[in-house]
């Protein structure tokens, strides 16, 4: 019975400091995934302007469908051929916020670093 009782406390031990670890890997990589998606969406963005043969102009969060709390600080502009301006826009997290560039000629993305 005794030894029972050890096993279970040591459970509870383990579980209690493996489940916030656990906690924040999973917000990790849910960050991670919108952080692909976002990079995915801007890639596109060339193509969907030599298509439509049209310039594209993200200025607003909601222009983009991406799960993440976004705001565009600098718009990003693909010309109608499809050469990508550049940008900048940050992705907030909680109390965090990541800031990040979309570089020219491909709207590829970049960190920004902190100042």
């Amino acid at each position: 019975m005794i030894e029972l009782l050890v096993v279970l406390v040591l459970l509870g031990l383990i579980t209690g400091a493996v489940v916030p670890s656990l906690e924040s890997t999973l917000s990790s990589r849910r960050f991670a995934i919108q952080r692909k998606e976002l990079a995915e969406q801007l890639a596109l963005l060339p193509l969907k302007a030599q298509l439509t043969n049209q310039k594209v102009v993200v200025d607003s969060a909601s222009a983009l469908s991406v799960d993440a709390e976004l705001q565009i600080t600098r718009p990003i502009v693909v010309l109608a051929n499809g050469f990508c301006l550049g940008g900048q826009l940050s992705i907030v997290q909680g109390a965090q916020q990541y800031e990040y560039q979309v570089n020219a000629p491909l709207c590829s993305v970049s960190p920004l670093l902190p100042n």
